[in-house]
């Protein structure tokens, strides 16, 4: 940050950006791609190796297995609007807070052709929640005569599309009198369709193709809501040659969750045996917030002949050993929010730097 002479320094900034592909969109709809098909084997002399005769019934590809790609499709793009402005209170102490705006548009996904609205019942079922209570959720089922229909397209899906807002507030302290400060506060938003890569995967195809859902169970199924509160903080006490330390702590949100539940069908085609549901909205559930995440650094220079020097240091991360807990399962079950990720331990590495 500068601090200028008028003690205000205003920022802005509009610009659009348009997805960059690399080989995912050609490697999808590549008909000539490698896949495999699974054939039973019955080994009948016990000699474990494939004889004549052995072999069960060769299957087939499905039909529509890659997808095609839509000429007219639009290329996904997200719109960015910042604004900010910072300002000096008293020499070396300045403020700072600013706006972010992001906006995705044109978002890419797998839809069915050969499947229309239409090719879904709509079931009610039932589910054992988190706490154990009895919920109910409407899925849909592809009716059977649907199951060997494929004509699969890449191309632009209205409800594939997001919006950010965030709100960032700094403080810095210029290095006087030995020590600086530096510190921030994020707030942020961020809510729409739960898409990810260049476009969605085909698993999610049945659910870009219900435009009929109510709100609430287009909520459920795809929607996504997440806010998190990051505040960074950095001190820094040094002279130019003597001991010197550096604090950092941070904390933020955990982060949001998609609870799911898995539900089989009585006679499904082999294309949908089973479907993946959200069962609450995301969000909702978090991992664990990070609130003991402090790493610190202390160094000593020593000042050689001709200019020379060697700096001996110090660096201690997670210096608290917090362990919080940073994933966890979110299928719902006997296994559901057990942790399969936490915070890395607390390490310690020393280090010599020498400068001629």
């Amino acid at each position: 940050m500068t601090c200028a002479a008028t003690g205000r320094r205003p920022s802005r900034r509009i610009g659009r950006f348009y997805n960059q592909f690399g080989s995912e969109l050609l490697e999808t709809s590549n008909r000539n791609a490698l896949t495999t098909l699974n054939v039973a084997w019955t080994d009948r002399n016990g000699n474990q190796q494939l004889d004549a005769g052995e072999l069960g019934a060769i299957p087939t590809f499905s039909a529509g297995l890659f997808p095609t790609f839509d000429t007219g499709a639009n290329r996904p793009y997200s719109d960015e609007f910042n604004v900010g402005v910072e300002h000096q209170l008293v020499p070396n102490l300045a403020v700072g807070v600013s706006y972010h705006r992001r906006q995705h548009r044109d978002g890419l996904g797998v839809v069915d052709r050969a499947r229309p609205t239409s090719a879904y019942t709509p079931e009610a079922r039932t589910f054992t929640n988190a706490d154990g209570s009895q919920d109910t959720i409407t899925v849909f089922k592809l009716q059977p005569e649907y199951g060997a229909l494929r004509d699969r397209v890449i191309t632009n899906v209205d409800v594939l599309q997001s919006d950010y807002d965030g709100v960032q507030f700094d403080i810095q302290k210029r290095m006087s009198n030995r020590w600086q400060l530096l510190a921030g506060l994020s707030l942020q938003n961020h809510k729409g369709f739960d898409h990810s890569g260049t476009h969605n995967q085909s698993r999610w195809h049945a659910r870009l193709q219900q435009p009929e859902l109510p709100a609430e169970s287009r909520r459920r199924v795809g929607v996504h809501g997440d806010s998190l509160v990051v505040h960074p903080l950095g001190v820094l006490p040094a002279a130019a040659l003597g001991p010197g330390a550096l604090g950092q702590r941070t904390a933020c949100d955990g982060d949001p969750l998609t609870r799911t539940q898995v539900f089989t069908f009585t006679n499904p085609t082999t294309s949908q045996p089973s479907e993946t549901v959200y069962v609450q909205q995301r969000g909702e559930d978090r991992t664990e917030s990070v609130t003991k995440f402090v790493d610190l650094r202390v160094a000593k220079r020593f000042t050689l002949a001709r200019g020379s020097s060697v700096e001996a240091s110090v660096d201690m991360f997670n210096i608290l050993n917090a362990n919080h807990v940073l994933g966890q399962n979110t299928a719902l079950g006997s296994t559901w929010s057990r942790p399969n990720r936490i915070l890395t331990p607390r390490i310690i590495r020393f280090g010599v730097t020498a400068r001629f």
